[in-house]
């Protein structure tokens, strides 16, 4: 990618590990954050691992390193 070319960039919901999406849910659900955690889970709410990206883009952490974000080129 050149130095100068714009890009987009988006929050994705993929998690690093479970305990990354408790941390992430803690401040909105307290102690629940485990059993919210699992419901988002069993319902593909929320992902654990590395999201699938299309040629060109990349991923990086965001939200104190609990979340990938992808970034591609415009």
């Amino acid at each position: 990618m050149k130095k100068n070319q714009a890009t987009i960039c988006w929050g994705t919901s993929y998690f690093r590990s479970v305990i990354h999406a408790e941390f992430y849910y803690k401040p909105q659900f307290g102690a629940a954050s485990r059993e919210i955690v699992s419901e988002k889970l069993k319902s593909g709410e929320i992902h654990v691992g590395y999201p699938p990206l299309k040629e060109g883009e990349t991923c990086h952490l965001i939200d104190n390193g609990t979340r990938w974000a992808v970034r591609a080129p415009r």
